[in-house]
């Protein structure tokens, strides 16, 4: 939340985009109630932890500059990995075009 600049107190943020991306519980995030005392003062905070895909996710559906940024960095990392497995399947798809060319003419 902090890199995506948002001014939004984060309980808010992360309670409103849990409702309005129907995230769940246990699967998208986890959420961590403090047991003890607030040492300062109110109720107890609580924690959340978000996989990774989540984290990819809310953060490219920000509505700011660097939610843009957020949603170019990983288009630009998804076309990076398209283009290994590419290459990959290329050099596979050459080797069992050699293998057999070479077994046909034995």
């Amino acid at each position: 939340m902090r890199f995506l600049g948002s001014k939004k107190d984060f309980s808010d943020w992360i309670k409103h985009r849990i409702k309005k991306y129907d995230l769940i519980e246990n699967t998208d995030y986890i959420v961590f109630p403090h047991l003890g005392e607030n040492l300062s003062g109110g109720r107890p905070s609580i924690e959340y932890a978000l996989t990774i895909d989540c984290a990819k996710e809310l953060s490219m559906v920000e509505g700011s500059i660097k939610g843009k940024q957020a949603r170019r960095y990983f288009i630009e990392c998804e076309k990076a990995l398209n283009n290994i497995v590419n290459s990959y399947l290329r050099i596979a798809q050459e080797s069992t075009k050699r293998r057999l060319i070479a077994s046909v003419d034995l």
